[in-house]
């Protein structure tokens, strides 16, 4: 979404003489377009996506050029009134700053990975901004923000021989109290890394922790 829009909402900003408009251009033009722990330019953009497309990001009334099945890769984009992209920009500077401290503040200092004991910085956006990585947050405390959805099991395999397989469960093996493997994968979401998946009964037993007999 960044890519198909931020070009002409950056030319259209060019021109305001509001200082906080020209402020949000500088910080947007900075942005990789990532929404990674240290991404500066998520939270604001993400602002402006929102009333831009709405809160899941998925109207297209405010789109120069619609979706259409014959262009599915590049529709929907361009501003269909970009006065009014701007306006919101605007806006958003104004709501970014008062919700978050500032327009610039890394993405996974606000948005984080808890569980327990664990406090991890986050990554991962909501799918319909094109986020490959796709995790939605929701509202936690002190004006932190936790994932709602997205993303659980992750795996990425070769079928090779032998078979090769990486992955992770981002909220850890076990979900009961008390276990050392409740959240121990939400070090791996944060670093973005996958961990090695063991296929063959060898592997799982040079790694069995506890036996019980029934």
């Amino acid at each position: 979404m960044a890519d198909r829009l931020l070009p002409d909402l950056l030319a259209a900003a060019a021109s305001s003489d509001k200082p906080q408009v020209q402020q949000a251009v500088a910080v947007l033009k900075a942005w990789d377009h990532y929404y990674n722990n240290d991404s500066r330019g998520a939270l604001l953009f993400e602002t402006w996506a929102a009333k831009f497309a709405g809160p899941a990001f998925s109207q297209t009334a405010n789109f120069k050029n619609p979706y259409t099945l014959s262009d599915p890769l590049n529709t929907p984009n361009g501003l269909k009134d970009p006065a009014a992209a701007v306006a919101m920009l605007a806006a958003a500077a104004t709501e970014t700053v008062a919700k978050y401290g500032s327009l610039d503040r890394p993405w996974g200092e606000v948005n984080r990975f808890h569980l327990g004991d664990v406090d991890l910085p986050g990554n991962g956006g909501h799918g319909n901004t094109g986020s490959f990585r796709t995790i939605n947050w929701t509202a936690g405390k002190d004006g932190e923000r936790v994932p709602m959805h997205g993303e659980t099991y992750i795996a990425m395999v070769e079928f090779s021989k032998p078979m090769k397989a990486m992955g992770i469960v981002t909220y850890g093996e076990s979900s009961q109290p008390g276990s050392k493997h409740n959240g121990d994968e939400l070090q791996l979401l944060s670093d973005k890394q996958l961990r090695p998946l063991w296929l063959t009964r060898a592997e799982v037993e040079r790694h069995v922790e506890e036996r019980k007999t029934y």
